[in-house]
Formats: C-alpha cells, structure tokens, sequence
C-alpha cells in the first residue's frame, strides 16, 4: 500500500480525539516520512565506516537511486 492511500483511508473513520483532530491529523503529529535522502545518507555512514573506498560508494549510490524508482517501498522490504 502506497503512504497517499494509506492516508486517504484514515480520512474514512470517523474518530476525533477530545481536541476534535482526526485521525489523519494526530497520525501526522508521530510519524517520520520516509525519505530516499536519509536512507541515502544513512548507507553513506555505514559505508564510511567500514571503510568502502569513492568509486564503490558513488557505485552503490548510483544503483539504490535506480532501485528507489524501480522498487516500491513494500518490495524492498520484503528483499531485506
């Protein structure tokens, strides 16, 4: 499920909380978004830290950038 149709069925139920926020307001209150970004940021650290060498970075930052358009977020998931 994509995050735009998971929010889109949130708006469905019909709760408010005693501050009248829907659902989708309090959800947006406590979650991170992901973000291609950080994730890419966050291979680069522990890339650097175990010490792969520029050409091998700039290589597996090149093929995550291809993945996160070629692979949707549920089929990377189920690949780790």
């Amino acid at each position: 499920m994509r995050y735009k149709d998971y929010i889109e069925s949130l708006k469905q139920l019909p709760h408010k909380d005693s501050n009248g926020r829907s659902i989708v307001e309090m959800y947006a209150d406590d979650v991170e978004i992901w973000s291609n970004y950080a994730c890419l940021g966050y291979a680069r650290i522990a890339m650097q830290t175990v010490g792969v060498d520029e050409e091998t970075e700039r290589k597996i930052i090149k093929a995550m950038r291809a993945a996160f358009d070629d692979y949707t977020i549920d089929q990377a998931e189920k690949r780790y």
